[in-house]
């Protein structure tokens, strides 16, 4: 089966949905490039930024402890199941 593209606005969807606060879709939804802001997603404190090099509209480095990483991998992986997210390298593109 053929890689399809992904919609813009689904990095947004998917933190949006595991966010602890409705707003928080809407604040990433206006976050400009090289900015950040705090969120909790999935009860995990995250400095959610902009600072990648590709300059894709909706993508987003997510910083978090350590001890937390592995959650919040399994978190995003199971909320963006329905839309098709799966893990990839940064060579899969």
């Amino acid at each position: 089966a053929w890689i399809q593209p992904a919609p813009i606005d689904l990095p947004i969807d998917v933190l949006g949905k595991l966010a602890n606060d409705p707003g928080a879709a809407e604040r990433l939804a206006g976050l400009r490039s090289f900015a950040f802001v705090t969120e909790r997603i999935g009860g995990i404190d995250c400095l959610i930024a902009t600072t990648g090099y590709t300059g894709a509209k909706a993508a987003f480095e997510l910083l978090v402890h350590p001890d937390h990483a592995c959650r919040l991998w399994n978190l995003i992986l199971e909320a963006g199941e329905p839309a098709g997210v799966v893990p990839c390298g940064l060579g899969a593109r």
